[in-house]
């Protein structure tokens, strides 16, 4: 069986962290280390079984000569205790390395789990928002969490336990070789060649549900994502046996899968000790026909019998390690494509202040259209929005609001055209520093399962939130009443996705967030169309009182909503077709018309 080494093993050390491999340096040491423990503590077995079938044999052997010069043995009888005790030093000792072992290889593997994870899910995050929208976030999460664990389980500890076994089999082999190099060959071929059969019988099969293990696994964790985030839903039209059965049409294949590879990766275990009991046997009744009687090859047949018990388990181990690696091939190549991801944010800043805004930002020719399409969903926008403006923006669904936005948040890039911040054009690398000018107010608002005050300053640490700050902000959201008659105040949870607030008290948080950002420019994507038409007029004019250096850009369905914007905007199939002036009669008979 050709050993190669798979690509993706490569890709996989190259993201492990510097630190990490010198871990592993220490570990290959150690391996070298139980290696010999388990030789010395095999080769205790031959004297210590001679010690108690022919004591003569043992102290009038030459190789014992210096022991019994240097300890002063006058008899065999002396040799009892001193032997036993060192054989069963010898057998603590290794048992104590294989031990440790045992526990610093998987400390290190699942530390190394968690140093792919953490990469994996900062080379997502730091992709652009198109890669974003293009991908199901399942994919993401799955990698991430379950397959990232799975590397460990299915290549990284495997990887270890293979270079061990086969390096511990290494020395055992060469040791027992001495003693009786043709039975020693002969069990060793003889087993080798049991495993390779089994080897190549299973490896087709091992790739095959590799492949379905791997894509069943995303499934699973996008079903679950679908069933529970449309709970509402799901209750109401009463389809939890839909999303059940499509649960149960991944799951199923996935756990024949993997219940196919366990079987193939241990089964070869008990044919394999049951010719070895055959094997040993045959031995035994060869070294009775060669030597006469058994009791001269009692220390041979123990030091082989003890040989087996090792050297079996070892042999499993390695087979049972290659099987792993053939089982999470599919599933490491998943993970190795998310290692490998450039990062297309990060570092595109080259300084940490915010970028000035200080007279106008202006669209200039600019046009877009999604990758691998042809359909503009801007076209030639020419847009000029100054400092300190109240922008109103109407359209019908699909008109292009939406990528307008985007197109203004710095998410998404224009396909042609520029865009002008204080004159000067917004490049590429200068966004993040832009973006720290935005603060947006989505339709659906994001909210975390923590505290008010968390969800306010959404990525602060709770030590550094500002909480007279965040009063002040829920003061203009107008929602501090609601806030401090609740008996943890600004500490109360709001529940997985703000489930315990109401649609409104959600939206008002949003706007407090954005406002606690404390941004040159605040977008409002149809941010008060969940709140009642009082409300929202009330929550309205405390936005137009905010500081005149601020930009407000509002999108909205109801003109009452903009009333006192300073310029509307209206969309049409990617194109601004109309401006109106708040001052514009066209614009009051419109008002008109909606009271």
């Amino acid at each position: 069986m050709r050993m190669i080494i798979d690509p993706s093993w490569k890709i996989l050390w190259n993201n492990i962290p510097s630190h990490r491999k010198k871990q592993y340096s220490v570990l290959v040491v150690l391996i070298v280390f139980s290696s010999f423990a388990e030789v010395i503590s095999l080769g205790a077995v031959v004297p210590f079984l001679l010690v108690l079938t022919d004591p003569i044999k043992l102290f009038s052997h030459n190789s014992f000569t210096f022991f019994k010069e240097f300890f002063s043995f006058k008899t065999e009888k002396d040799l009892l205790l001193p032997v036993t005790i060192f054989f069963m030093i010898s057998s603590i000792v290794a048992g104590l390395i294989r031990i440790y072992l045992l526990k610093m290889t998987l400390n290190l593997s699942h530390r190394t789990g968690g140093d792919i994870s953490k990469q994996i899910y900062t080379n997502v995050l730091y992709q652009d928002y198109l890669d974003h929208i293009e991908e199901n976030s399942s994919k993401f999460i799955s990698s991430i969490i379950s397959k990232a664990n799975q590397v460990v389980t299915y290549t990284i500890q495997p990887i270890i336990n293979l270079f061990s076994s086969s390096f511990i089999l290494l020395v055992i082999f060469t040791a027992m070789v001495t003693i009786d190099p043709f039975l020693i060959l002969a069990s060793f071929v003889t087993i080798v060649l049991l495993y390779l059969t089994f080897a190549v019988g299973a490896k087709r099969r091992l790739l095959a549900n590799s492949k379905i293990m791997a894509a069943e696994l995303s499934n699973l964790q996008k079903t679950l994502a679908e069933g529970f985030g449309g709970i509402r839903d799901v209750i109401l039209d009463n389809t939890q046996e839909v999303y059940l059965n499509k649960y149960i049409s991944s799951d199923t294949p996935y756990r024949n899968a993997l219940a196919e590879n366990a079987f193939k990766s241990s089964s070869p275990k008990y044919y394999v000790e049951a010719f070895g009991l055959v094997v040993f046997a045959s031995f035994a009744y060869y070294l009775s026909i060669k030597h006469g009687s058994l009791v001269e090859s009692l220390p041979l047949l123990g030091a082989l019998a003890l040989a087996a018990q090792r050297m079996l388990p070892v042999i499993q181990i390695s087979y049972n390690s290659w099987a792993n690696l053939k089982t999470g091939k599919a599933i490491l190549e998943d993970v190795t494509k998310l290692l490998t991801l450039e990062k297309k944010i990060f570092n595109l800043n080259s300084t940490n202040d915010k970028l000035s805004f200080k007279d106008e930002y202006a669209l200039k020719s600019v046009s877009f259209l999604y990758p691998n399409t042809n359909k503009k969903i801007l076209d030639n926008i020419q847009l000029t929005i100054k400092k300190g403006d109240r922008i109103g923006i109407i359209g019908k669904t699909g008109s292009g609001k939406s990528t307008l936005l985007d197109l203004i948040m710095g998410l998404i890039y224009p396909s042609s055209g520029f865009i002008k911040v204080d004159g000067t054009i917004l490049k590429k690398e200068y966004i993040l520093s832009w973006q720290k000018n935005i603060a947006h107010v989505p339709q659906s608002i994001f909210l975390i399962d923590a505290s008010i005050s968390e969800n306010v300053a959404l990525g602060i640490k709770i030590q550094e939130i500002n909480l007279k700050r965040v009063h002040d902000c829920l003061k203009q959201a107008e929602l501090l009443e609601f806030v401090n008659s609740l008996e943890r105040g600004t500490d109360t949870l709001v529940g997985e996705r703000g489930v315990k607030l109401s649609g409104g008290q959600r939206q008002r948080i949003g706007i407090a967030r954005a406002l606690y950002k404390n941004a040159e420019v605040l977008i409002f994507d149809e941010a008060t169309s969940a709140l009642d038409e009082k409300t929202e007029s009330s929550l309205m004019k405390s936005i137009y009182k905010l500081n005149k250096n601020l930009t407000l850009i509002i999108v909205a369905h109801r003109l009452t909503t903009i009333s006192k914007c300073d310029y509307i905007f209206e969309m049409e199939n990617g194109s601004i077709r109309k401006k109106d002036s708040m001052l514009s009669s066209n614009l009051r008979n419109r008002l008109g018309k909606l009271k």
